[in-house]
């Protein structure tokens, strides 16, 4: 219930993507216990689709992210006052991005130096944060509403919050371009260097460990 309530919420993309995400783990679920017969039918959404589509999975090392927030510092610009915060909350956590779009000044308490984070399968959970990551988000919370999203359509562009993950994917791209890193640099690389930070763990593993 407390997921469905705040996911309503949400600006309609977030809230889409994050339905679309929980039904097909159900449904890939489902169907591995012998408990999904059909397809379901959602108009322009398959269920099957498989992507076929390989990425470089890099993990960045504590020099590599000291650079790329030199390069998000670079590139982003007053238009996005939210870039180098948002990338250090990612760094500091292992959050998604699509879980940092549906955020609220609410969920961060900095006195405590928590988070708490709506997860894709509907769960809630409270994650620490560091120092280094409090003084990052403290700027762009600071004196705003509790309810108010973390990143607006204000600091962000016309299309706004829906479109953080797509914003972001083109920030930390422009940000590895101007700090001179080969890789591609994505959200996802962000939560491995969260995981291997936390739990030495390798590419393979993070999934669970994060889970």
């Amino acid at each position: 219930a407390a997921y469905l309530a705040r996911v309503r919420g949400a600006p309609a993309v977030t809230t889409l993507n994050l339905y679309l995400s929980t039904l097909r783990r159900a449904y890939v679920w489902g169907r591995a216990n012998g408990l999904v017969q059909q397809v379901p039918e959602i108009a322009g959404y398959d269920f099957d689709a498989q992507r076929d589509t390989k990425y470089e999975k890099w993990t960045p090392t504590r020099e590599d992210l000291g650079r790329l927030l030199e390069g998000v510092d670079a590139v982003a610009g007053r238009r996005r006052a939210w870039a180098r915060p948002v990338v250090s909350l990612l760094a500091g956590t292992g959050m998604r991005a699509c879980e940092v779009a549906a955020l609220t000044v609410g969920d961060l308490d900095l006195v405590e130096r928590t988070v708490t984070v709506l997860r894709k399968g509907g769960e809630v959970a409270v994650l620490a944060l560091t120092d280094d990551v409090v003084e990052a988000i403290r700027p762009l919370v600071a004196g705003r509403p509790a309810d108010e999203t973390v990143v607006t359509a204000r600091s962000d562009s016309r299309s706004g919050v829906p479109r953080l993950s797509h914003r972001l994917t083109e920030l930390l791209s422009d940000a590895a371009a101007s700090a001179g890193i080969p890789h591609r640099v994505t959200a996802h690389s962000l939560r491995r260097y969260a995981s291997t930070l936390l739990f030495g763990a390798a590419d393979g593993e993070y999934k669970d460990l994060m889970g």
